[in-house]
């Protein structure tokens, strides 16, 4: 649950650009070290590499590209400055389908609940 908040955010922005009503050409996150792992961990760069602890000044990039003749709209995660193959160019609903699917239905209630 800890990271939900941020990634149903995070989800909502890549909508909103995704349905032509983003107004922003760049969004700029900064978070701690305990953040960044969530949102790492999250978005399963630890599933193709062994996960490390974010240092200072870690960086994670999400970029949106689009591609006539791909025929579509792709996302490209970067990491530390280096691709991370498992997320080259991923389709922008598949994306925003993984970062979706770590929010609980009803996170503001659980974030809520003792």
């Amino acid at each position: 649950i800890t990271p939900g908040v941020f990634l149903q955010e995070l989800s909502m922005n890549f909508q909103l650009f995704r349905s032509n009503k983003e107004t922003f050409k760049l969004r700029f996150y900064v978070g701690h070290d305990g953040s960044m792992i969530r949102l790492i961990s999250a978005l399963g760069l630890g599933e193709t590499e062994q996960l490390r602890w974010p240092g200072l000044g870690s960086e994670l990039v999400m970029e949106v590209w689009e591609s006539a003749s791909a025929g579509g709209r792709f996302v490209r995660v970067l990491h530390e400055g280096t691709v991370v193959e498992a997320l080259k160019w991923v389709s922008l609903d598949e994306f925003i389908g993984l970062v979706q699917g770590h929010v609980p239905a009803d996170v503001f209630g659980e974030c809520n609940s003792s």
